[in-house]
Formats: structure tokens, C-alpha cells, sequence
């Protein structure tokens, strides 16, 4: 039963893995060659560039016209609500793969499909037996809740993508805010000081990115300050909505930029150093389960197995 449970679950952890090894794959290609043409460009040229449209949403390269259909038939069938939330968990992680509201809930059913499918012929070759239920019943149940397993398996991952993406950003924020506050002081005004800073080769993240369609925004459907308003709430990051604000703020009472750069760069400094000492205080208290439940057993084992071997070998040898 154990070998046959494992030998589906490897094989659809295998499809699932190379399905998104080809599109990881292709995310890189384009992303290198993006930067190749980015470093190409004359960075000390301080005229913008002309508009350019809007950047086309990314397709799944692998993308099948079948699975297209099942991407759109599962995106007619979802309500408007959940399509929303799920739209918006997607722009937050940075569109992760090129997926689009569809393939992603087309990605959750097929893994939910796929997964009750193994783990029922699994279970059922095996013989699995859940209590006094018959083979049939255990199997069913065994299946149903693998594949739920499954089906939320994309969401799990998707949070994680978020979680780093939202790392990345509060990390280079502060390097933006320090090449903007440099900009600044050498007469440039703001927007020509976040043009530079997007098209600089050696900036690449997700925050560059970001900014990156912040400016497209503001050329083509709003003004500067509301692009860079949504921008900071369709990140989510504290440290990035007060940077926002402050420039905002800057704006409207006339103060420098450059200072204002300045003192949001430190103060992100700051909240990071305090976000690690409060991380560095809980880290014994983090210690303390894997050292009793795994370390504490794994060397008593060691340390007494010797004298317990030895005190069984003195009482079977003795009269």
C-alpha cells in the first residue's frame, strides 16, 4: 500500500514540477533578455524616453489552445467576487508564470483532478482500509481529501511567491529611495529621476518593476502621484505606501525631495533593523521545539543506547 501511495505521489508531483520547471524556464529567458536590452541603453542620456504603451499581460508560453478553453470555461463559471480577489492576489505576486485569473483556477482544478485520480487508483490497488470501512468507502474518502489537498496545493505556493516578492521590495527600497534622493540633488527633477532609476542596468527587482508600470500608468490613464497611489496599494507593503505618501505630502507643501528621499530611506533602514532584532529575539524561543522534539531524543538515543545494551547484556548473562 505504502509503495503504491508513494509512486503516485511522486508522479504527480513530477508533471506538476515539470509543468512549472518549463514555465520558470521561460519567465528567465525573457527576464535576461530584458536586462540585455536594458543595459544597451545610454543611461547618462536625461531626456525620458517617448511613451511607449503599457507592457501586454505575459502568456503562459506552454499554454494550450485546450487549456485556454478550460482557463476561460472555469473563468465564466467562478462569481465576480472571488474572480476579483483572485485577480488581485495575482498582480500582488507579480503575475507569477504570466497566469491570468483563468489559468490560475484552471491550475487549481486540474491539480485537484489529477491528484484525486492517483491517490483513488492508489488507494484502491492497494487495498487501503480506513478503520472498519470497506476498501471501497476508505479509498473514496482517502481520495477526496488528497484532492482537496491538491486543489489548495496553488494557493500555499502563491502565498509564498507573495511573501518574497514583498521581501524583495521592502529590501531595495531603500537603494530606490537613495538613487532618488542622488537625482534629486543633482537637479533632476522627480520624474526624470525615476526614469533614470527604472532604466538603470543594474536595477532589476520587483520594486523596478513596479515603478516600471507605475510610469506607463501615469503616461497614459493617470496622473503621477495616483499611479504611484495604486501602485503602493496593489503591493501591499507598509514601508511602500508611506514612501509614497510622503512624497505625496512633499509635493503639496513644496518641501525638497531630495531631504524627504533621505530621511523615508533611513526610516526604512530603521523599521528593518527593528523587524530583524524582533526576529533575532524570538529566534530561541523558535529553537526550542526542534530542540526538544528532535535534537534532545536524537542524543539520549545516542548517549544511553551503549548502557542499555550493556546493562540487558549483564542481566541475561547473570544467574
Amino acid at each position: 500500500m505504502a509503495v503504491a501511495v508513494l509512486v503516485a505521489a511522486f508522479f504527480g508531483t513530477g508533471i506538476f514540477l515539470l509543468f512549472l520547471g518549463l514555465a520558470v524556464r521561460a519567465q528567465e529567458v525573457a527576464t535576461m533578455q530584458r536586462r540585455l536590452r536594458a543595459m544597451t541603453q545610454d543611461w547618462g542620456d536625461a531626456v525620458a524616453p517617448a511613451p511607449q504603451a503599457p507592457p501586454a499581460r505575459r502568456e503562459l508560453p506552454f499554454l494550450s489552445p485546450l487549456a485556454a478553453r478550460l482557463a476561460d470555461v472555469v473563468r465564466r463559471r467562478t462569481e465576480r467576487g472571488r474572480l476579483r480577489a483572485t485577480q488581485q492576489r495575482l498582480v500582488t505576486a507579480g503575475r507569477p508564470l504570466g497566469l491570468g485569473v483563468g489559468d490560475y483556477l484552471a491550475l487549481k482544478a486540474v491539480a485537484g483532478v489529477t491528484v484525486t485520480g492517483l491517490a483513488a487508483y492508489a488507494l484502491l490497488t492497494s487495498g487501503f482500509v480506513l478503520g472498519a470501512l470497506p476498501v471501497g468507502l476508505s479509498a473514496t474518502i482517502g481520495a477526496v481529501v488528497l484532492g482537496l489537498a491538491g486543489y489548495y496545493l496553488p494557493d500555499v505556493w502563491l502565498n509564498r511567491v507573495i511573501g518574497r516578492r514583498r521581501a524583495a521590495i521592502r529590501h531595495q527600497l531603500p537603494e530606490v529611495c537613495d538613487l532618488l534622493s542622488v537625482c534629486a540633488d543633482a537637479g533632476a527633477p522627480f520624474d526624470v529621476a525615476l526614469e533614470r532609476v527604472v532604466n538603470a542596468p543594474y536595477m532589476t527587482g520587483p520594486l523596478v518593476d513596479e515603478l516600471e508600470d507605475a510610469i506607463h500608468q501615469a503616461r497614459f490613464t493617470s496622473s503621477r502621484f495616483a499611479a504611484l497611489a495604486a501602485m503602493a496599494e496593489r503591493v501591499g507593503v507598509d514601508e511602500l505606501s508611506a514612501f509614497i505618501t510622503a512624497i505625496g505630502n512633499s509635493f503639496k507643501q513644496g518641501a525638497p525631495i531630495a531631504a524627504v528621499l533621505r530621511v523615508e530611506a533611513a526610516d526604512i533602514r530603521r523599521q528593518a533593523r527593528e523587524r530583524a532584532e524582533t526576529r533575532a529575539a524570538t529566534a530561541t524561543l523558535r529553537m526550542l521545539f526542534p530542540l526538544v522534539l528532535l535534537i534532545l531524543p536524537t542524543v539520549f538515543l545516542i548517549i544511553l543506547t551503549p548502557a542499555l545494551l550493556n546493562a540487558v547484556g549483564n542481566l541475561g548473562g547473570s544467574p
